[in-house]
């Protein structure tokens, strides 16, 4: 057992070594703090004395002496800038952060022009301005209203060597860089509340170039062709005649398999009738901005009244006006609605002289409003065996070949079920072998041979191209079209 003395001495000695250590870290705690003082003490970083420094300086200096626009005053004040100003001090970190973010007003704000003299900021008024006003464009967000600066640009004229302000035209220009004043139909009144830039959108799909089909150019068909004359072409000729109960329906509705002439009806109306036809599809009134859809459709038909007699030709137009449901597109129901809206609605009149024709190889996909819209329907089914010889001696009319009466006969039945588009990729199949037999028996090239070379197109060139060419229309198809004529169309047309 140890004695009280020598328990109390142990005490003590081990108060004196915690004592000792705490000195020691006060100590060595002092002597970081003096470390950080004395860096923190270097506040700038001084580049005057580097070579590299001083040769680029002196580079300076002597293209500005040289320079014939500048002053000697100015080479004097930029070389009593100091070499180390605008440079980063240490003092723009916080105590403790090694890479803390520098504030703005740690850094030193004389800044200076090229020339060294100190930049003057100029503030140019406005004023305001109703000229031209529109809510659609960017002034919308001042109200409304323009903003014109004061001091409006001048534009050098390159010939004439003088400065002037912009023309009228230029200085009224759009967001978009469309011209806001407008001249011939499109300074109509029911158009100047549309954009420019959508009016052009829709102009692009007027068919300028007309293209030369007569009707006698879509073989077969001619119950469909007696009806679109009577729908189309007279009471254009004729509006005095077909008005009140006469006037022509709004909406023609051309459906059957693909392949049939539908589209060839759509262009020979467009060369025969004396209107304005509209070119349009899906893409055409469509848009991904909200809203801008249902102004297409808006402009589309303002411009088929105002350019009034009108053809709007809706090819694929189960794209557009398919059934209703609720697991749609809100923006898609939204355009159905107008288009529907602007086909037979409240502002519609009675005097229009303005024709939707549509086509579409699905018509079981088409809502019942749009049914009720397109008055007239008409089947065009798949061609008979008297339209199937008219397209074979149309399609070999300028091709030399030995098919008699009785061959063309035989090939039309042959092609039974075939539609249009089918009978013209037979055609083109049997005018390709002879090609295909004098160029695999001759050694020459085929820059060589002469047309008169080829030999004629045969019977047999049709039976070998039967092997290649299958009819695309299938049976269960047929019959769906048929169901749809008897319940919904306006007659068989053949």
């Amino acid at each position: 057992m140890l004695s009280d003395s020598q328990g109390s001495e142990k005490s003590s000695e081990k108060l004196v070594n915690r004592k000792r250590a705490n000195n020691d870290d006060n100590s060595s705690s002092i002597d970081l703090d003096q470390m950080k003082s004395e860096t923190t003490k270097q506040k700038r970083f001084d580049f005057s004395r580097d070579p590299k420094v001083l040769e680029v300086r002196k580079r300076i200096l002597s293209s500005m002496k040289n320079a014939p626009s500048v002053n000697e005053s100015d080479v004097k004040y930029s070389c009593s800038i100091n070499s180390d100003r605008n440079v980063e001090s240490q003092q723009c970190y916080p105590a403790g952060k090694k890479n803390g973010v520098c504030s703005g007003s740690r850094f030193n704000t004389d800044f200076k022009s090229a020339s060294g003299r100190p930049l003057v900021k100029k503030v140019l008024p406005v004023f305001m301005s109703n000229v031209n006003a529109d809510k659609d464009k960017a002034q919308r967000y001042l109200g409304g209203k323009r903003v014109i600066p004061a001091n409006q640009l001048l534009i050098h004229n390159k010939e004439t060597g003088n400065e002037s302000e912009p023309n009228k035209q230029t200085s009224v220009s759009g967001e978009r860089g469309v011209s806001s004043i407008r001249e011939g139909w499109k300074a109509d009144e029911s158009l100047k509340n549309f954009d420019d830039n959508i009016i052009n959108m829709i102009e692009a799909e007027i068919m300028s170039a007309r293209t030369d089909i007569e009707w006698t150019d879509v073989s077969g068909l001619e119950a469909a062709k007696k009806a679109l004359k009577e729908i189309i072409v007279l009471p254009f000729l004729r509006p005095d005649i077909f008005k009140g109960i006469r006037a022509p329906p709004k909406g023609v509705l051309l459906f059957g398999p693909p392949g049939t002439g539908k589209t060839m009806i759509g262009r020979c109306v467009a060369s025969q009738c004396k209107a304005t036809f509209f070119n349009i599809s899906a893409s055409s009134i469509t848009s991904k901005w909200i809203g801008e859809g249902e102004k297409l459709v808006r402009v589309l038909f303002a411009m088929a009244r105002v350019l009034q007699p009108s053809v709007v030709f809706i090819d694929e137009i189960d794209s557009l006006l398919t059934s209703r449901n609720e697991n749609e597109h809100e923006s898609s129901r939204r355009i159905k609605t107008e288009f529907l809206i602007h086909l037979d609605g409240v502002a519609t009149t009675s005097d229009e002289r303005i024709l939707i024709l549509g086509a579409t190889n699905r018509p079981q996909e088409l809502d019942s409003a749009v049914k009720r819209r397109f008055a007239k329907r008409l089947y065009i089914g798949l061609p008979c065996d008297d339209a199937r010889v008219q397209m074979i001696r149309s399609l070999l009319s300028d091709q030399k070949h030995d098919l008699s009466d009785d061959d063309v006969q035989y090939i039309a039945k042959l092609t039974n079920g075939y539609s249009g588009a089918d009978m013209k990729q037979l055609c083109s199949e049997a005018a390709m072998i002879p090609v295909r037999n004098i160029v695999d028996s001759s050694s020459l090239d085929i820059a060589s041979i002469s047309a008169d070379d080829i030999r004629p197109i045969s019977f047999s060139d049709f039976e070998a191209a039967m092997c290649f060419v299958r009819p695309t229309v299938a049976e269960k198809d047929l019959e769906g079209y048929q169901i749809w004529n008897e319940q919904y169309g306006s007659f068989v047309s053949h």
